[in-house]
């Protein structure tokens, strides 16, 4: 299970790669400092409030096209 979270985790931090952020704020409710720090590896352990709505995000707008 750690891997997978681990995994998740950095298709997350890719996924924001080419992402403004002000764009995926209002759509996921997780501040702008938080994703800036998620998208620049500085918070490695971004707690389940944070990281589920990145999930749901991304699977409805980007991880389905691939």
């Amino acid at each position: 299970m750690e891997r997978d979270l681990q995994e998740t985790y950095e298709k997350i931090v890719k996924s924001l790669q080419d992402r403004n952020l002000r764009a995926v704020e209002p759509a996921t409710g997780v501040g702008h400092q938080t994703l800036f720090n998620i998208k620049a590896g500085r918070n490695k352990n971004p707690t389940l409030k944070n990281i589920t709505p990145l999930i749901k995000y991304f699977e409805d707008t980007t991880w389905q096209k691939q």
